[in-house]
């Protein structure tokens, strides 16, 4: 309910960015964003793989730099027709997300739950993102969430982490492509960092 709400008003601040800038200047940021974003995003991703495939990159920071140009068009499309009162809105989305809500009612296990300190058990055998996410099957690609958690906090140096990093985000990528509406079922949840989303697309997957 909550990711259906922020995305309404997410197209509501894209909405209002047209109409009170100019699609010429709301094409031009966008434009911006995704060039700027999406090639840092490339770039560092490169500089951390030993063997990067281009092919494999692109996608990954495409989607996400056109998530982050959205998000900054709605900000300035608010901006535009509320001024400063946006900030009221983005501070009462935010303070509703189920996340925060899970930390208020209940913050003896939320702060374990925010950093990821319950850590489903993961079976040994659990793949991670070695032959592609395209190449795992769901139950795979599930695992491999969950285990590339483990392998983050273990982490010792900050290129493994940025590696680690780079494979969630290409696991969450496969899962959103392979089931967009279990991967919004499984967000709208609320999932811990270490969660198990298996339940939200094995059973779609049968």
């Amino acid at each position: 309910m909550w990711l259906a709400v922020a995305a309404i008003l997410l197209a509501v601040g894209v909405a209002a960015a047209v109409l009170f800038i100019s699609l010429s200047t709301v094409l031009i940021v966008l434009g911006l964003v995704i060039l700027l974003y999406g090639s840092m995003h490339f770039s560092a991703a490169a500089c951390m793989e030993k063997d990067p495939k281009p092919q494999a990159l692109i996608v990954p920071a495409f989607r996400w730099s056109v998530r982050v140009g959205v998000v900054v068009l709605s900000l300035i499309g608010y901006a535009a027709f509320a001024g400063p009162a946006s900030s009221l809105l983005l501070l009462v989305v935010a303070g509703t997300s189920p996340r925060v809500v899970a930390y208020l009612s209940d913050p003896t296990e939320a702060p374990s739950q925010l950093d990821g300190s319950q850590v489903d058990a993961v079976p040994e055998a659990a793949p991670t993102v070695r032959r592609g996410a395209a190449d795992l099957s769901v139950e795979e690609l599930c695992l491999a969430w969950r285990r590339s958690f483990s392998e983050l906090r273990s982490a010792a140096t900050a290129e493994e982490r940025f590696a680690l990093v780079s494979t969630r985000d290409e696991v969450l990528g496969e899962l959103e492509r392979r089931d967009p509406q279990a991967f919004l079922d499984w967000l709208g949840s609320g999932p811990r960092a270490a969660g198990d989303p298996t339940r939200y697309f094995i059973h779609r997957a049968n």
